[in-house]
């Protein structure tokens, strides 16, 4: 073990001895929030007595969760969510640093859409990384239905995955686009 240590520790030397400072490579960072709606919730369902059927958005979930869910999004269902969005640029890499557990087809989306434009610059999306807002489904994922778009699992209305996906692609445009304040 000591050997592994001694040999990794001479090797973080050997490159620190040959690192340069990097002044002509931007470091920039945008951190902001974007206001989404809500998942709403119907008056027969703010009123049910808990028990679960088949079609009442609950997918099988115990009885006194879905009733505790209900309950929470008609108390704060006409109340934006605010969803914290946080991207980086490190020279031509970029990261976008997304609340909840964003779908994967909105990452994708993200990725895509800055890859048209700045094809030699790497992305990565990260999830829950600045709260966890639950799940955050795709427009067409609650048409399909299942767990993530369960209200409470989701508090967030059908579309505003893709308003967030909007707000971070137009974040990372202005991030390689426009001269911003250095970190």
């Amino acid at each position: 073990m000591e050997r592994v240590g001694k040999a990794l520790a001479n090797g973080a030397l050997k490159a620190l001895d040959s690192a340069r400072a990097v002044e002509e490579e931007p470091l920039l960072q945008s951190c902001f929030t974007v206001n989404l709606k809500r998942i709403h919730i119907s008056r027969e369902k703010q009123q049910a007595d808990g028990s679960v059927s088949e079609n009442d958005g609950t997918d099988g979930l115990p009885p006194e969760q879905a009733r505790a869910l209900r309950e929470e999004l008609a108390r704060v269902q006409n109340t934006p969510l605010a969803a914290e969005i946080n991207v980086l640029r490190i020279g031509s890499l970029a990261l976008a640093a997304l609340p909840g557990e964003i779908f994967t087809e909105l990452a994708e989306r993200i990725r895509t859409r800055f890859a048209a434009v700045n094809p030699d610059s790497p992305l990565f999306c990260s999830s829950l990384s600045n709260g966890a807002i639950g799940y955050v489904p795709h427009r067409e994922a609650f048409a399909q239905g299942g767990y993530e778009t369960i209200p409470g699992v989701t508090q967030i209305a059908p579309g505003q995955g893709e308003v967030l996906a909007d707000a971070a692609e137009e974040a990372l445009e202005r991030l390689f686009t426009e001269i911003h304040t250095k970190i």
